[in-house]
């Protein structure tokens, strides 16, 4: 996923449904891409407009902006709505999360669309999976220990 990525020198806001920002974060820190140079830092969810104006302010047209190309180029992905108040009034951007990175535009669309397409090819995408599923069943196996 990250092999053939450079990293630009501009770090900006970037925001992406919060199931495949979680899934980019997780392939970020589960190999250790940071030691690229590349930057993924910081995670704040759209549910956080409803509550402070002033991030409300700052990130919804972020995430107004990167909704609208995400719908553009996945239009039959299809993103989680609410139908309870004050959550509506937003619509799909409340599902969204913020991330600080210095990855080009490109570079995160190449990115979403193997996540979206759920690449099992893509070695660092698959390692990533393993390791989730390791720490679930080692997760599982405690539980039931402890109960």
């Amino acid at each position: 996923m990250f092999e053939r990525i450079k990293p630009t020198t501009q770090i900006r806001t970037v925001a992406l449904p919060g199931d495949i920002a979680d899934t980019l974060q997780y392939v970020y820190l589960c190999n250790k891409i940071e030691k690229r140079g590349i930057i993924i830092k910081g995670n704040h969810g759209g549910l956080r407009v409803v509550h402070n104006a002033r991030i409300r302010d700052t990130y919804v047209p972020i995430e107004e902006s990167w909704l609208a190309e995400f719908q553009k180029r996945f239009p039959d992905y299809e993103l989680p709505t609410s139908d309870i108040a004050p959550y509506s009034q937003f619509g799909a951007v409340i599902f969204f999360s913020c991330f600080e990175t210095n990855l080009s535009d490109e570079d995160i669309w190449t990115i979403v669309e193997i996540i979206i397409n759920d690449d099992d090819s893509d070695r660092e995408l698959l390692y990533t999976k393993m390791r989730e599923k390791a720490a679930e069943e080692n997760n599982r196996f405690y539980i039931l220990e402890n109960l």
